[in-house]
């Protein structure tokens, strides 16, 4: 960056700063690829699924646990 280009974003106000960032924030928003109806509802019950498997298997994974440290007596 030259001196000049530092120097005028020292300068630059919150407002000024902050009106910039929402605009290309808005701009890249309009970049985007969003997902259509099927797409999205197909990639929501691919996390619901996910989470319930890995959700089923810690909660398996906790119960045995808990009962392996009852049988040899470090849990009550």
């Amino acid at each position: 960056m030259t001196n000049a280009v530092q120097k005028k974003e020292q300068k630059d106000s919150l407002s000024v700063k902050s009106s910039r960032f929402f605009r290309e924030v808005w701009i890249e928003l309009k970049r985007t690829s969003w997902p259509n109806k099927e797409e999205l509802k197909r990639s929501t019950m691919v996390v619901i699924v996910a989470v319930l498997v890995f959700a089923t298997w810690i909660g398996t994974l906790d119960f045995l646990m808990t009962e392996f440290t009852r049988l040899i007596g470090l849990h009550r």
